[in-house]
Order: structure tokens, then C-alpha cells, then sequence
């Protein structure tokens, strides 16, 4: 691309004016300059976030006067905390952060051995009913199963086309992420669903009779096409939720108090025993399951369908709740030694991050330490 364009994409794209082939030219070119980073996103809002520190690249690479700060003043006011790169808030007791990948957080504190921890990715386990298991991965592969139709693992989404001709066998089959996985799955009639680590979703080979209905562990993110003849049905232990054609978030690990149901688009009714509620978008349901008591509340969309979106993000959580999901995704095994402080933490990560700069962040708030053992991280006050 003409280099001479710059200047000009830069304001028209701060300017929210630049058509998605300038757009696209822009976040191109920039990939292309020479950075000191080794990672850098797709995502169009981490762009936005970063765009000041970039800008200081493109100014020497374009020619831009230096002392020219008329592009950077008009760069989203209302969104000057989010633009650092690393942001450390101590506010009472809670502490905000946002984490960027691209900012080298000094790792020396928090030394990592050989057999590193890594960032999760797109990995999971396909069990068929007869007992047969697929791994799959960040790959393409084509398998057909005879009476039921054929798999294809198309780089972390795996669809299923069922037979035709009415040779299929009705079977539940499951799809299952590990700690550090997550995986998509396309059913058969055109729903999706995302699922986060440590999960599992049962699903038939066809949909018969009167609903659709799967069942899950964990959690997942449901975009359910609609079929108002026969409603969708995701089943977990103590609940029941039934829509028509929606999106919506579950979350309901077992080794967690609640169940979490979140409302994105449509309507759906949570079923717990004899109570119900029908949620209304950006809506939660959230059922305790010691107790059986079930409330909704309003909910924060951006938190509940961060991890959807490449993000951890959290909001007024103590630390054993940051280190659960960190343990997920990162599969490592997280121990407390001594009592913890009552520390309330919020902010976003980008789960590609490397764990070791995400745990020097929170020593540097000085409320934690750690220190990483193999596959074990121990938390200490």
C-alpha cells in the first residue's frame, strides 16, 4: 500500500469514517511494520486500545510532524483508561487492571520451569456413542460415521452433517474441552454452540420428536436457530433452560456454587424444580445449587461473554475466583498457602497472554505472590 495514505487512513479510521477495505488496508499495513512484539490481535477494539502507542510508530514511518497531536486528541475520550497498556488502580479495596499482550510486563519475579504453562487453545475430544473418540485441533479433517453422518474439524469448529435418506441411528454423542481448550460446534439444525474449557456437550445424532434438546457441563455459549414448533432444551444437573431461538450464555461448573444463565437476544425460561423465569436480554438467572434458590438479576453482557471473545474479564472478583479461571484455561493446578485478603478484583485480560506476566501484574498491585512449580502455581498473601 501507498505509504503516503497513511496519514489520511489514520484520521479517517479515529474518525469512524474509513470504509472496511481502509480499515482492513490500515490493520494490514500496520502488521506488516516492524514491532518489537510478537503477537498481534484481530480484534478491532484491542486495535482501538492500542492505537496511541501505534500512532508513534506510524508518525516515524510516514513522516508525521512529532509535536502533531491533533490525531491523538480526537482519539476516543471516553475511552482514556482502556487505552493504556497496562493499567494498575488500587481503589479501596478493589483493584482495577487491564492486561495488554503487547506490553512486556518484567517476568524476571516469576521464573517459569521446562514445562512451561501456556495459553489454551482450540482442543477437544469427540466421543461417539459406541465408545470411539476423535481428538481434535487446530486442524482440517473429514470423518464419516456410519449411521450417522459425517464430521468435519474445520480449525477449532467442528461440524455434523447427518445422513440423509433416513439411515441415521439416533445417538447421543459428546463433545468434550480439556482444561486449556475450548471448541465450537455446529448442530444440525444450524444451532451453535461455543464451548469454554473443562466442558461437555451431549448432543443427538438427529432431533426427534417435539424439542431439541443437548445436555451440558461447564459452561457455553448457545446461538440457537428458531424453530418455534420445537424449542431448544439445554439440560444440567438441577436445571433446565428452553428457548426457541435465542443467545445466551451458561455457566455451571461443578465446582462452583451457581448456575449462571444469561440472556444476550430472544427469551428463554430457566427451570429449577418449580421455579421459573423467563429472562429478558441482559437478564441472569442464577440458581444456587446448595441451596435451590433461584434470582435474576441484571446482567453485565461484556463480562458474561468476555471469554467468547478472547478475553478474560472480571468484575469486583477475590482472587480464588481470578485463579479458577486462570486454571482452566492455563491447566495448571492453583494452591493457597495462608490466608487470603479480602481483595476485590476487575478488569480484562486477553487470554493469550503468558500467565507469568498476568501473575507479576498482580504482584505489582502487592496484595498476592506466586511462585510456579511445574504445572502448579502456589498463591501466597
Amino acid at each position: 500500500m501507498d505509504e503516503q495514505r497513511i496519514p489520511e487512513l489514520i484520521d479517517k479510521y479515529i474518525a469512524g469514517t474509513a470504509t472496511d477495505k481502509e480499515r482492513k488496508a490500515l490493520l494490514d499495513w500496520y502488521r506488516s511494520v516492524q514491532h518489537d512484539e510478537t503477537f498481534w490481535p484481530e480484534e478491532e477494539a484491542v486495535f482501538e486500545q492500542r492505537i496511541t502507542r501505534a500512532l508513534s510508530e506510524i508518525k516515524q514511518s510516514t513522516g508525521l510532524a512529532t509535536n502533531d497531536t491533533s490525531t491523538i486528541k480526537r482519539i476516543f475520550p471516553w475511552k482514556l483508561i482502556s487505552i493504556a497498556a497496562v493499567a494498575l488502580m488500587v481503589i479501596g479495596l478493589s483493584t482495577l487492571f487491564l492486561l495488554d499482550t503487547r506490553k512486556n510486563v518484567a517476568k524476571e519475579n516469576i521464573a517459569l520451569t521446562d514445562d512451561e504453562i501456556k495459553p489454551g487453545g482450540s482442543k477437544a475430544v469427540l466421543k461417539l456413542a459406541n465408545g470411539q473418540t476423535f481428538a481434535l485441533g487446530d486442524s482440517l479433517a473429514t470423518f464419516g460415521i456410519a449411521n450417522q453422518g459425517t464430521f468435519t474439524d474445520n480449525k477449532g469448529e467442528l461440524l455434523f452433517n447427518p445422513e440423509t435418506g433416513g439411515t441415521t441411528t439416533l445417538a447421543y454423542n459428546e463433545l468434550m474441552t480439556p482444561k486449556g481448550g475450548q471448541y465450537v460446534i455446529h448442530l444440525p439444525d444450524g444451532s451453535k454452540v461455543s464451548l469454554n474449557s473443562e466442558s461437555a456437550l451431549s448432543f443427538p445424532t438427529l432431533f426427534e420428536g417435539d424439542e431439541r434438546k443437548v445436555v451440558l457441563q461447564g459452561e457455553a455459549f448457545f446461538e440457537v436457530a428458531k424453530n418455534e414448533d420445537k424449542p431448544f432444551i439445554v439440560s444440567m444437573p438441577a436445571m433446565e433452560i428452553e428457548v426457541l431461538g435465542t443467545t445466551f450464555n451458561v455457566k455451571g461448573y461443578q465446582d462452583e456454587e451457581d448456575i449462571t444463565t444469561t440472556l444476550v437476544e430472544g427469551s428463554v425460561k430457566v427451570k429449577a424444580e418449580k421455579k421459573e423465569a423467563l429472562l429478558k436480554p441482559g437478564q441472569s438467572a442464577i440458581l444456587n445449587k446448595a441451596s435451590g434458590v433461584m434470582h435474576t438479576k441484571k446482567a453485565d453482557l461484556t463480562v458474561e461473554t468476555a471469554w467468547t471473545k478472547g478475553y478474560f474479564m472480571f468484575n469486583n472478583e477475590n482472587i480464588k475466583s481470578v485463579m479458577n479461571q486462570l486454571s482452566r484455561w492455563y491447566d495448571c493446578q492453583v494452591v493457597y498457602q495462608g490466608s487470603m485478603k479480602d481483595i476485590l478484583y476487575s478488569g480484562r485480560i486477553l487470554r493469550r497472554s503468558d500467565i507469568t506476566e498476568i501473575l507479576n501484574m498482580l504482584e505489582q498491585i502487592g496484595t498476592v505472590k506466586f511462585e510456579i512449580e511445574g504445572r502448579r502455581v502456589v498463591v501466597m498473601p
